[in-house]
């Protein structure tokens, strides 16, 4: 990757407090044009890290580059190219949506031709005039968004977006920063909710303990691991020492025999198995998912330290 490719690159970033260390020499590289999934548990350190490159607190040790540039010689001009929304957005209850908008122009000395705009991307022109102490969860969250996308901004930081959402509402902001990126953004998002960066990331920087254990394309993750196939039949020792005889690798996790493998093969488990007369009942593939992959990582760190 040409470094004029990277929006953020972070080199040995390093935040201390006393003796603790919340994060630890991270080398983030989050390339232009991508949705970057930041995922870490809770008190993993990535907010720590959002802080630093946002210039929010003191770095211990090491450096943030953006758009190519150190931050630190460059702050004013640099963090007039980003947008930002760390922790719960606020604005003013009393005031609706477009006028909170039309305040933080004023206040911003952005031209208020915007308003329009970011309301018609975050999806609340139909809203614009409603007070936002009548917002949803959801609404308030993508006014937050409409926010930080003020002043046309080319990198987008969101800490935890989906926090504390409902089903629908995590829908909501998950499709909109999906859609982000095809308007001509790079986004960071951070998040402790495997299953929403799975869906939403292009790339992936894994953070435990403040520690970067794995970066990349999410394609390639997903990859690493086995898919499994899954299966139960009715004499599930006499399955075994059958499969035994044919596959390398033959485990009984659960009460289910699992083998890795592939859709293709499981016809040949089919047919093995019932030439040999065993009752089958019930047989699937399962692939690889982030989850899987992230506490493997974890688990394989932990045991290392």
């Amino acid at each position: 990757m040409k470094m004029s490719d990277l929006i953020i690159e972070t080199i040995n970033l390093t935040r201390q407090y006393g003796r603790f260390t919340a994060v630890n020499q991270l080398n983030m590289k989050v390339a232009r044009g991508s949705i970057y999934g930041f995922l870490g548990e809770n008190g993993a350190g990535k907010t720590t890290a959002i802080r630093m490159i946002l210039g929010l607190i003191h770095i211990t040790s090491g450096e943030v580059r953006l758009f190519g540039k150190s931050f630190k010689p460059n702050r004013n001009e640099i963090l007039k190219r980003i947008g930002a929304l760390v922790e719960t957005p606020s604005a003013f209850d009393h005031l609706s949506g477009k006028d909170n908008l039309r305040y933080i122009c004023k206040l911003r000395n952005i031209p208020e031709s915007q308003v329009d705009h970011v309301l018609k991307i975050v999806d609340l022109s139909h809203a614009q005039n409603k007070d936002v102490r009548k917002y949803s969860l959801g609404m308030r969250q993508r006014l937050g968004i409409a926010i930080a996308l003020l002043g046309q901004p080319e990198l987008l930081i969101l800490d935890e977006p989906t926090n504390g959402l409902d089903p629908s509402g995590i829908r909501e902001v998950r499709d909109l920063i999906k859609s982000l990126p095809t308007q001509g953004y790079t986004i960071l998002v951070s998040s402790h909710l495997l299953s929403e960066v799975e869906q939403i990331a292009s790339h992936v920087g894994i953070i435990h303990a403040g520690q970067l254990l794995y970066q990349g394309e999410m394609e390639r993750i997903t990859r690493r691991g086995k898919a499994m196939i899954h299966l139960k039949c009715k004499s599930m020792s006499e399955a075994i020492h059958l499969l035994e005889v044919h596959y390398p690798e033959v485990y009984l996790e659960n009460d289910t025999i699992q083998i890795p493998g592939s859709e293709e093969q499981i016809d040949e488990i089919i047919r093995l198995l019932i030439e040999n007369d065993m009752k089958i009942q019930g047989i699937y593939l399962q692939q690889s998912n982030l989850e899987s992959i992230f506490l493997e990582l974890i688990q394989t760190e932990s045991a290392a330290s």
